[in-house]
């Protein structure tokens, strides 16, 4: 009778295969940490590249609205001192009425200057990403100075039909002062929210840029 030798060589295969592994190990890791570093250094590139265009973006942001305002405080105080001769030239009709009640005439400009102020690099970067990266109490400021703009040329809409209206009832009016007294007034408000705009403009334009 004979008897059967046990073959190990099953489980030595195992054994073997672990030794592979192990001796495989360092060139396993080294390859998995080579892929990662490649992915981290791919994104790190990607975030650096992304965060360099929108620094770009707010700085071209921040360069075209302080050009607009500039540009509309300029154009502001050109409108600004033709108004105040308007405003003056109305006075002395007012003092001429007033020295001789009984004059029936006067030659006087009831003229309005009307003022081109754009919004538009304003909208633009409240409408992008640039708005978020600039600081942010001089975003504040800067629409602050914007919703004055706004309703300093919604009055001027207002103060452009009523001295229209002034000129066109002037030549007719039994009692001109009756015209030209509201209109002053009216003008006179309209300088004063001019005035207030031109400070505001002054205000962020004098500061260093952010």
């Amino acid at each position: 009778m004979s008897t059967a030798t046990p073959d190990h060589s099953d489980a030595k295969r195992p054994t073997r295969g672990l030794e592979r592994i192990r001796e495989r190990l360092p060139e396993i890791l080294i390859e998995a940490g080579s892929v990662l570093l490649a992915v981290l250094l791919a994104f790190a590139v990607d975030e650096w590249r992304d965060t360099r265009a929108k620094r770009e973006l707010a700085a071209r942001a921040e360069h075209g609205v302080l050009a607009e305002l500039k540009a509309n405080r300029d154009e502001l105080r050109s409108t600004f001192e033709k108004n105040a001769a308007n405003l003056a030239a109305m006075q002395r009709t007012l003092d001429h009425f007033a020295a001789d009640p009984d004059v029936k005439s006067a030659s006087v400009s009831l003229g309005f200057s009307v003022s081109e102020l754009s919004s538009a690099a304003w909208d633009t970067t409240r409408t992008t990403q640039a708005a978020q990266l600039l600081p942010f109490d001089w975003v504040v400021d800067v629409a602050r100075v914007y919703e004055t703009q706004a309703l300093y040329k919604a009055a001027q809409l207002d103060m452009l039909e009523r001295t229209r209206t002034a000129a066109a009832e002037f030549s007719t009016a039994p009692d001109p002062p009756r015209i030209v007294g509201p209109l002053h007034s009216q003008l006179d408000t309209f300088q004063s929210l001019g005035q207030q705009l031109l400070q505001r403009y002054d205000e962020v334009l004098s500061r260093p840029p952010p």
